[in-house]
């Protein structure tokens, strides 16, 4: 039986929080709790009323990809034991315990948030989580109970523990794959639609075995063990991998000592993404994907929608990098560094031995040109890796298949509308929110849905000067001072 659209909830959908452990010395930049107080208070969802909300984090909530590991575990583990954990199907024990761990050191800088977070589940409203690619780590069922007990930490004033422990077990949601309202809305994160950063399982991201551990993108590889690890990396400011090759030559610029670590850190990714190609079997892979197929007839059971819609959902996604070998060759730009590095050494031995050759200086200038042409062609690859375009048309024909007046993305960390006419008069609106966290041109953006009054309902950025909200009807302009911020804080981050 088709659900009804629930008429008396609104919805605030933010998208790609990216939160992370800030000093206590940082900048408004870094820590931007009170613009999101200030917002939902400004749409009254803090104080008592008879309308119900659902806030929606459309994934990327917490950054995981871009932290060390904290020392004390002792926390999260007296919490396990104190407090027991919730039941999740299909999810494994296994190493959850240093997501749990950077969750903790995150959010210990992040009060006002939690408090706030709290508030808005004390006027009974819902709040629900989608998973993103670079917060993962929230498959972990014990990762979700330690974020629950972390926002249930921020109980307010004259509320009893045990009613705001009843609150964060009933109103906080976690969704594996998108939240959808019949007739209205369909939100995903997008990252499935990105080559660089979806996984082939994404339903259940593990790699079976002994020590279950979750399968990350080829994306989250390079964050953590490339460039996260260079001295004056700012994750913030390598949003888009198409530029990465300028920012590898700020990093470079800012400190020479950085040029020796690029081919000993992309060698370990190389060596972290065989290991994941190299240890996946039929038997393991037969397995996840029975499980899948459970956790599909249970979305099924939950949205309504058919399972051969679900399955035409599912093959809207990218084949992931690391999906195959000649894919994952390909994605990681390994064979034109293997090109790149092959002429090179011709060119060099040729230098050095070959001087006595007749063609020795027509040798020269074809290795100098295909080494050169290989740079070419991988700045032109890094380009186009990221395709957003393609958002709108999977947008489209996820309208098509769902019959969602709203289609809802993030992850681009661009804001983008586009409406359209479907068959049978059906009209719909794919919205990208582009990102909260305020490191990109399209920041502080957030979707607002009010079934009662379609006048309300629009893509909305926040000025956090005037603590008011304004409707955008097209892709936005950069905020005033955009870049000046992205260059302060690199230069803050690489020390100049």
């Amino acid at each position: 039986m088709e659900k009804t659209i629930e008429k008396t909830c609104r919805y605030l959908v933010a998208s790609d929080l990216h939160l992370e452990r800030v000093p206590s010395h940082s900048s408004h930049a870094l820590n931007f709790d009170q613009d999101l107080a200030d917002m939902l208070a400004h749409h009254g969802c803090l104080a008592p009323g008879s309308i119900s909300w659902k806030l929606i984090f459309n994934g990327d909530f917490i950054e995981f990809d871009d932290l060390e590991q904290p020392e004390n575990l002792s926390l999260v583990e007296s919490r396990r034991r104190e407090t027991g954990l919730l039941g999740f199907d299909h999810i494994p024990e296994g190493d959850w315990r240093t997501p749990a761990r950077k969750l903790n050191a995150i959010l210990a800088s992040h009060a006002l948030l939690l408090k706030t977070l709290a508030a808005f589940l004390a006027q009974g409203h819902e709040i629900i989580f989608i998973r993103g690619n670079h917060d993962l780590e929230l498959c972990w069922g014990p990762v979700q109970e330690e974020l629950r007990l972390l926002i249930a930490s921020g109980c307010p004033a004259g509320l009893a523990a045990g009613s705001m422990d009843r609150l964060v077990r009933e109103n906080i949601r976690f969704v594996p794959w998108f939240y959808f309202e019949p007739g209205l809305l369909y939100i995903e994160h997008g990252n499935q639609y990105d080559e660089y950063a979806s996984n082939a399982h994404n339903l259940y991201p593990f790699s079976l075995g002994d020590k279950p551990r979750v399968e990350l993108p080829l994306a989250s590889l390079y964050m953590r063990y490339f460039s996260s690890r260079i001295e004056g990396h700012n994750p913030d400011i390598l949003a888009k991998r198409r530029a990465l090759f300028p920012y590898l030559g700020c990093l470079v610029r800012s400190n020479w000592m950085n040029l020796p670590k690029i081919p000993l850190y992309y060698v370990q990714v190389v060596y972290q993404a065989l290991n994941q190609l190299r240890n996946r079997d039929g038997l393991r892979l037969s397995m996840t994907e029975e499980i899948e197929r459970r956790m599909l007839q249970d979305i099924q059971r939950s949205s309504g929608l058919s399972y051969r819609t679900l399955l035409a959902l599912r093959a809207l996604a990218q084949s992931p990098a690391l999906d195959g070998w000649i894919h994952w060759i390909r994605c990681s730009f390994l064979d034109l560094t293997l090109g790149l590095l092959l002429n090179l050494s011709v060119a060099v031995a040729l230098l050095i031995f070959g001087h006595e050759l007749e063609q020795f200086h027509l040798l020269v200038s074809t290795c100098a040109l295909l080494a050169a042409l290989s740079v070419s062609r991988g700045k032109q690859r890094a380009k186009t890796a990221v395709a957003h375009s393609r958002f709108k048309d999977i947008a489209r024909r996820i309208a098509a298949l769902t019959g969602a007046r709203y289609i809802v993305f993030g992850h681009s960390h661009q804001t983008d509308i586009a409406s359209w006419r479907l068959p049978r008069r059906q009209e719909a609106t794919y919205l990208n929110l582009g990102c909260w966290a305020p490191f990109e041109a399209n920041c502080f953006c957030y979707l607002l849905i009010d079934p009662l009054k379609k006048s309300r309902t629009g893509l909305m950025r926040w000025d956090a000067r005037s603590r008011q909200p304004a409707t955008l009807s097209a892709t936005p302009s950069p905020v005033p001072q955009a870049k000046a911020t992205l260059r302060r804080l690199f230069h803050k981050n690489s020390g100049r």
